[in-house]
């Protein structure tokens, strides 16, 4: 018996003891501890209001504390008037079917954009057609309040216009160097994107010095002033005007537009450079418009091909097309032919961006080019001279509504009529860019082209140009354009082009 209870009794006592410390674990389970929430969950391990070391220095919420005060909701009127003649049922009519005498035509419109408070007296930068005709502008802030905003002036060259509210607590943003911005670096949108309120997203700068696009129209004669920066951050409609904030929380864009084959976000937004919207801001507070300087020459890129006949080791600068009586750039002595590399010292990358950074100096002053002649570099005194509404100084581009987004136009100056060899009895104007994912470019026009008719109307200028496009009815329209082909010199093709 003895020798039974040592055999067994060292295994009887540890399960004995298992069954009691089981019991104690159940009854502790079963039983809540009235200090505790009935969950059996302790809240106080959830009471700190401190992030952990990895979430603090994986998050950009403090930065972007400061940087979303700054950014607004825009909401905007506009009241338009149809016509007696063009007025539909039911609008014009009263409940038994006769004729409202109260009825003026009028009909109110609501849109919805994005600003950004740039300064502690209220001013506030956003896009000009966010605001374009409108009758009422208000504006929404970060806190929830709402004022009535006057609108100071407006750029449409270049797509802003500055507002003024009247409003104390306002929280100015900082503002970034837009020249220092590269490739790569990091890029948060903010802005009221579809009008669902204030949204920040995040991206990096995809690109820089986007110019060429067409997407800002003709404006008092002459092309746009494009310079985007391309960011991936996602932008929408309502984005526009909002703030491309740099990751330590400053200003580098006014976001603008979007390349989209949805009409939504598909990762290419376009910002305009803040060094740019800050020019522009300056002159519509202190004058009520902008005043920018000209050389007086018509500037187009320089392509591969052209930079090896010209004995460049790669494309680059502005090549001047035509020098204009009178101007700057001919009391210099700037040749039709010459190539600008440089201006004031600053390496130029195409005709845009040499027209931008000439346009955005004071009239007046003296600068100086440096130009590619015969394969030599010489420098050129220039003293530059207030720009001419009248007189573009790059391809006037058709307006979006022409239905040919996407292409640009110039006459026929004696300088291109000889450069290619182009009879003095043909008239028309010189397709100079197409974009590639244009329906120009589907129905197979060509930079070169020679557009001579539309609908068999003769085309004698750009604004022959501009005003057929407009006109012409239907979904396309019928072009007569003269192409050069080998061998056979100009010849006549007929194009339809989707509207």
């Amino acid at each position: 018996m003895k020798s039974w209870l040592k055999r067994y009794l060292p295994g009887v006592a540890l399960c004995a003891l298992v069954a009691v410390g089981s019991s104690l674990i159940i009854h502790a389970i079963a039983t809540p501890d009235p200090a505790k929430p009935a969950t059996g969950i302790d809240a106080s391990v959830y009471a700190s209001d401190e992030k952990g070391p990895q979430a603090v220095a994986w998050s950009f919420a403090e930065t972007l504390k400061k940087a979303r005060r700054s950014v607004v909701n825009i909401q905007v009127e506009k009241v338009s008037k149809t016509p007696a003649g063009m007025r539909q049922i039911p609008f014009p009519f009263g409940p038994f079917g006769q004729p409202d005498p109260d009825d003026d035509g009028a009909r109110r419109s609501r849109g919805a954009g994005s600003g950004v408070v740039v300064s502690a007296e209220g001013y506030i930068l956003t896009n000009n057609h966010v605001v374009e005709d409108a009758d009422e502008v208000s504006v929404t802030y970060f806190d929830g309040r709402s004022t009535k905003a006057k609108v100071v002036g407006t750029d449409p060259a270049t797509d802003l216009a500055v507002l003024k509210v009247d409003v104390k607590d306002l929280h100015p943003i900082d503002f970034a160097n837009s020249e220092t911005v590269e490739v790569g670096d990091l890029a948060f949108a903010i802005g009221n994107p579809l009008g669902i309120g204030q949204t920040v997203t995040m991206g990096i700068v995809s690109a820089t010095g986007r110019g060429s696009m067409g997407i800002i129209g003709v404006s008092n004669g002459n092309a746009g002033y494009e310079d985007f920066i391309q960011t991936d951050a996602a932008i929408n409609r309502g984005n526009s005007g909002g703030a491309l904030i740099t990751a330590d929380g400053r200003l580098m864009g006014i976001n603008t537009a979007i390349v989209s084959s949805s009409g939504g976000n598909d990762g290419i937004g376009f910002s305009i450079p803040v060094n740019m919207a800050r020019f522009v801001m300056d002159q519509l507070i202190a004058n009520g418009k902008v005043q920018r300087a000209m050389i007086g020459a018509l500037l187009q890129d320089v392509d591969d091909s052209m930079a090896k006949a010209l004995g460049m080791d790669r494309p680059m600068g502005a090549m001047v097309n035509e020098v204009m009586p009178g101007k700057p750039a001919q009391k210099a002595g700037v040749q039709a032919g010459d190539v600008i590399t440089k201006v004031e010292g600053r390496e130029m990358r195409n005709q845009s961006q040499a027209r931008n950074t000439i346009s955005m100096m004071k009239p007046g002053s003296k600068i100086n080019l440096t130009v590619n002649r015969d394969g030599k570099e010489i420098s050129v005194p220039v003293t530059l001279a207030p720009l001419d509404d009248a007189a573009a100084e790059a391809p006037r581009v058709t307006e979006e509504a022409a239905g040919m987004n996407g292409v640009s136009v110039e006459e026929l100056s004696t300088q291109l009529r000889r450069q290619l060899r182009i009879e003095d009895d043909v008239e028309g104007v010189l397709v100079g860019r197409v974009a590639p994912a244009s329906k120009a470019a589907s129905a197979g026009l060509r930079r070169g082209d020679v557009v001579v008719a539309i609908d068999r109307q003769p085309v004698r200028n750009t604004a022959d140009f501009e005003r057929l496009m407009k006109s012409s009815k239907g979904d396309a329209t019928f072009m007569q354009v003269k192409r050069a082909t080998q061998g056979r010199g100009w010849t006549n093709l007929f194009l339809g082009i989707e509207r």
